[in-house]
This record gives structure tokens, C-alpha cells and sequence, in this order.
């Protein structure tokens, strides 16, 4: 028998278990993308309320279980960029005139320049100005328009705690918990001196009591030892951070444990009056449905293409309409399960889907 023929029956038998072994590998890769998708739905910060009283639900996350961690936000700028070139500015325009007015091309130009810091999603472009604009046109017919409020937006400090205690539960649950907190102790400085387990029951009603306590005593503490001059009295504040640039206030605010893009993206926007844009699971889900970003993004791939992509000035208006829609609309809710009963049938996003 020849050598080439020799060689040939030798290698056919093992192709099979080759081609088998490879298909196999492929099913493990599509397996494991379907586990991640189904751990970020469960582990989800943001739940419906019915799952969180749900007995099922409760077992799924028991009070003595760990919170998933936002993953830290490093990478995302860099240490020398400034303030401007953080935010995806929209373009040049003349005073008077919205990013919704101008051309998708010039509107989003600034932000292409500053597309480096997705990485392997930078060829993933993510809505246009005009997209943005016609989507928020329809959400603000649909529900109303929903301005930044004018008035005092709170403290840092209290707006960290209140996103804090907002994990892992409902926005109503969170704010039950944190009025309660404040109702129990009036200063910062009384939850420091209290005992962990008195300010748990303080906290208890939003769930996971224990964990969200060590997370705020650790953060008032290493205020008070890093920043004691910012501290009148013994007070923890951050009110220092008002005076940073949006860089460092990120680089400041993910030294915590804990705190990751999503909890930093929502003392940025509602705090302190920053231009950015918080992914929730509401802004996650309808941001996929409109196809905005890949179907396989996680949280924080698709936090940075929209706040990359979404003109400054609707950030504010179009994250609170992604909520609020979200919560409303059976089409763009997750599950198609609402927690807000009486919205129409139709859905306004459905022809831009």
C-alpha cells in the first residue's frame, strides 16, 4: 500500500471524533452565553416587585446571600482625559439649539472621536442622534414630558446610600428602607455608632439587610478617615466630590466596594446634575428590543454605547422615559410582564424596532 494511502487510513477514522469533538465545543460556547444571559436576568439589581415577594424569588436570593458586584468601571477613561472628553458631546451647535435639531452626521461626530474606550464593541456604531431623538419624541407623546427638576437634588452621600439600597429590590422597597434609615437616625455619623444589626432592622424591609449595611458602614468610615477635613463635626460628607471632574469622581466613587458603573452612572445624573446615562434593566431590555446594541451586550457593554451614543441633552429625560415605558408597556417589558397596570395596548417603539 502507498505511503499517501497509508497515511489517509490512519487519519479518516479520527476525523468523526474531530468534527464531533469540535460541534461539541461550539454547543459548550452557546450553553455558556445562554447561562451568563440567564445569571445577569436573575442577578438583575432592578426586579419586579412581584418577584421580590414572589416565594420563589425569595429563595433565589435568601436574605443571607451575596449581592452580584458591579464590576469596577477602570478602562472606561482614561486618567489624563479631561471632563469634555468623558461625555459624547453632540456636535457643534448654535445656542438655542438642541442636539434633536441638528443632522444625525453632525450630532453624533463628537461622539465617534471618543468610540475608543468600547473596545471589541467599537464596531458595534449604537443608535444615531436622529434615532435617539425620534425615540424620545415618541416616549415624551406617549408619557409626557419629564424635565430635570430645578430644585435641591439631595446630597451625594444620601444619593449613594439611597442607589445602594435600591439593589436587588424595588425602587418602592428602596425608598421604604431608606426613609426608614433616615427616620431612625438623623446624621450619618449615628449609623456609625449604632450597632451593624440595629441599623440592619432599620433597613430590613428593602432585603438583604446585612450585606447593604457592611457596604454603607465601610464607605462612612473610610470617608471619615480619608477625607476628615470634608467632615464637619465628625459628619461624613461628599459633597466634596461636587468640585471634581467627572473623571475622578468615577475614579473616587469605584474605589468602594460594591459600588460599580450603574449605582456611579445614578449619583452622576440625579445628584449631581451630570450629563450620563444609568443602563437599568428597563433601559437594558428596550435598548436591545430597538436593537441599539448587540443581542449578546451585557449592562455594561451597552452603559457604554448609550452613554456614548445618547445626545447630552435628552440623557436625563430618556433614561427616566426608558423606566417609565418599561414599566408600562407590555411590548418592552421584561418578561412582557408590566408592574404598572393601565398603559395601552400599542407600543409607540414597535415601528422602530
Amino acid at each position: 500500500m502507498p505511503a499517501s494511502r497509508r497515511k489517509a487510513s490512519v487519519l479518516l477514522p479520527l476525523v468523526p471524533p474531530v468534527v464531533d469533538r469540535i460541534k461539541h465545543e461550539e454547543s459548550r460556547d452557546i450553553l455558556q452565553c445562554i447561562k451568563k444571559e440567564i445569571k445577569e436576568e436573575v442577578e438583575d439589581t432592578s426586579v419586579d416587585a412581584d418577584l421580590v415577594l414572589h416565594p420563589k424569588r425569595e429563595a433565589l436570593v435568601p436574605q443571607n446571600s451575596k449581592i452580584k458586584e458591579e464590576p469596577a468601571i477602570s478602562g472606561l477613561i482614561s486618567p489624563d482625559q479631561e471632563v469634555g472628553a468623558y461625555f459624547p458631546k453632540a456636535g457643534k451647535r448654535k445656542r438655542g439649539t438642541s442636539s434633536c435639531q441638528m443632522s444625525g452626521d453632525a450630532a453624533s461626530k463628537g461622539a465617534k472621536q471618543r468610540a475608543s474606550d468600547l473596545g471589541p464593541l467599537m464596531a458595534y456604531k449604537g443608535p444615531s442622534a436622529t434615532q435617539c431623538c425620534r425615540v424620545h419624541q415618541a416616549l415624551v407623546t406617549r408619557h409626557g414630558p419629564h424635565p430635570r427638576p430645578t430644585g435641591p437634588a439631595g446630597t451625594v452621600l444620601d444619593a449613594l446610600v439611597r442607589t445602594i439600597l435600591s439593589q436587588n429590590t424595588t425602587d418602592v422597597t428602596s425608598l421604604r428602607a431608606f426613609q426608614s434609615l433616615k427616620r431612625s437616625f438623623r446624621t450619618y455619623r449615628q449609623v456609625l455608632e449604632a450597632s451593624p444589626n440595629q441599623v440592619a432592622e432599620s433597613i430590613r424591609c428593602g432585603g438583604l439587610a446585612d450585606i447593604k449595611v457592611q457596604r454603607i458602614r465601610s464607605i462612612l468610615e473610610a470617608i471619615l478617615k480619608e477625607r476628615p477635613k470634608d467632615c464637619q463635626r465628625g459628619e461624613p460628607s461628599m459633597e466634596y466630590l461636587r468640585k471634581m471632574p467627572t473623571n475622578a469622581v468615577i475614579e473616587e466613587l469605584s474605589k468602594f466596594k460594591g459600588v460599580g458603573p450603574k449605582t456611579i452612572s445614578c449619583v452622576l445624573l440625579f445628584a449631581m446634575g451630570r450629563n450620563d446615562f444609568p443602563v437599568d434593566t428597563h433601559v437594558w431590555h428596550i435598548a436591545k428590543r430597538l436593537g441599539w446594541v448587540p443581542p449578546s451586550a451585557g449592562r455594561e457593554e451597552t452603559y457604554k454605547i448609550l452613554n456614548r451614543a445618547v445626545p447630552d441633552d435628552i440623557k436625563y429625560e430618556l433614561h427616566v422615559l426608558f423606566v417609565e415605558h418599561g414599566k408600562k408597556c407590555v411590548h418592552c417589558a421584561r418578561n412582557n410582564k408590566t408592574s404598572i397596570k393601565g398603559e395601552k395596548a400599542d407600543c409607540p417603539l414597535s415601528a422602530m424596532c
